[in-house]
């Protein structure tokens, strides 16, 4: 599950995940949508990134109004900046609590300021305030894909290389419409 090494691999579609959040922004009419892709030692905040990008670019967003950051102190310049987001997607749920606090300290409005899709629908993100629209993994379904593909390959059975479990979106009141 989420390694790299086995011929049979069952992963997080981060990369559609990414995509989920910034349509769902775009959806709402944000244009100026950042993300928060923290380190990218590890291959899930890549697919993040790569994601990002991807929906970026269809959605026709221009470059300079989508920042990356990749750490705390670009996060906090983002967010000084004049010309901030006016959306935000993180690499996870963690990663959009300090947003939440970066953005209060400079006496940001959430969401009507800044709203922030997390991914990794954490247990706080329901109650914190704002609730945080989220992108969710369900574990079971990760544990049954691979229950799944060992059943298959006890019998014997051909399997897939690679198998991507989705993500859906939880809209919760941390995005707005601009």
């Amino acid at each position: 599950i989420g390694g790299t090494i086995t011929a049979c691999q069952v992963h997080v579609d981060d990369f559609g995940g990414s995509r989920k959040g910034v349509q769902h922004l775009f959806s709402l009419g944000h244009r100026r949508i950042a993300h928060y892709a923290g380190p990218q030692s590890h291959p899930a905040h890549q697919e993040r990134l790569r994601g990002f990008l991807d929906a970026v670019h269809e959605a026709g967003l221009r470059m300079d109004a989508t920042p990356v950051v990749h750490s705390e102190a670009d996060l906090a310049a983002v967010l000084h900046n004049s010309a901030r987001p006016t959306a935000m997607l993180t690499f996870n749920a963690a990663a959009a609590i300090l947003v939440y606090r970066y953005s209060r300290e400079i006496g940001l409005s959430l969401p009507v300021d800044l709203s922030i899709v997390g991914f990794d629908d954490e247990a706080f993100a329901g109650v914190v305030d704002p609730p945080l629209t989220a992108l969710h993994v369900a574990p079971e379904m990760v544990a049954g894909s691979a229950f799944a593909l060992l059943e298959r390959q006890f019998a014997r059975e051909e399997v897939p290389s690679q198998t991507l479990v989705p993500t859906s979106l939880v809209v919760r009141a941390s995005t707005v419409s601009r």
